[in-house]
């Protein structure tokens, strides 16, 4: 068995030189993070619910993986009521639906990440989850030119990998505080009663382009602005929420 001895020189050079390699890699970990959240305030590693400190603002998501038939009513009906929302749209969506996703932007809608399909989250990989993400990421940007910091998971599907591996990429992930369940094709009636009486300030409300949600939109975004609500994007709520927000919960 050979011996090697090492001076104490040799020592304190081999110990530099790993303290460099050291600070080299965390300097470059930190400048990575920076890039992934540099379009904004640090993104929250727990899911958003609903808003706090929003006001009287409240937000209509429309996940939309399928309904592109009934798009065209809702944005009639959204213009006509002054409602701006946030459309979570996939990426096998947004590739056949370009026209439509346009309109939805020319409208003054925002547009979120719903992933590149409509797959279970918690089955995907670390690496497929960010590709999930950061794919789609770059589709929205390709058609839209947009770039977005919202999340909406398939099926609301989370647990903290999720979320941690989103907030890590920059981006929120939405979920809801009041859900029409509208997937179940209720009556247009059940849908605005399972939302405008329970709905506050500050809440996101969930939906898809279905019929019965189409039917139902003029009479729930009525009830809405009935109770003093205003529908806005969940940016806009983010902001409103970060400026009179007093404590509670990060936002």
């Amino acid at each position: 068995m050979m011996i090697v001895v090492v001076k104490p020189w040799q020592a304190h050079m081999l110990l530099g030189l790993l303290f460099a390699v050291f600070l080299a890699g965390g300097y470059h970990l930190a400048q990575n993070m920076a890039l992934r959240t540099a379009s904004g305030p640090p993104v929250p590693h727990q899911p958003v619910f609903e808003i706090p400190g929003a006001g009287n603002y409240i937000a209509l998501c429309v996940n939309v993986d399928w309904g592109s038939e009934e798009i065209p009513a809702m944005l009639e009906i959204f213009d006509r009521y002054q409602a701006k929302v946030t459309f979570f749209l996939t990426g096998s969506w947004l590739e056949k639906n370009q026209d439509l996703a346009r309109q939805m932007a020319a409208r003054g809608h925002e547009i979120g990440n719903h992933g590149t399909a409509h797959a279970h989250p918690k089955q995907l990989n670390d690496h497929a989850l960010e590709k999930h993400i950061m794919d789609n990421a770059a589709l929205i940007k390709s058609i839209l030119g947009q770039e977005t910091r919202l999340y909406a998971p398939p099926y609301g599907e989370w647990d903290r990998r999720i979320v941690q591996t989103a907030a890590g990429l920059g981006y929120y992930t939405i979920l809801w505080t009041l859900d029409t369940i509208d997937w179940q094709d209720p009556s247009a009636a059940t849908i605005v009663q399972r939302i405008v009486p329970k709905a506050k300030g500050g809440n996101i409300v969930l939906m898809h382009p279905k019929p019965n949600t189409v039917g139902a939109l003029p009479q729930l975004l009525a009830g809405l602005q009935a109770k003093g609500l205003k529908p806005v994007t969940i940016s806009t709520m983010l902001e409103a929420g970060r400026a009179g927000h007093t404590g509670g919960g990060e936002v």
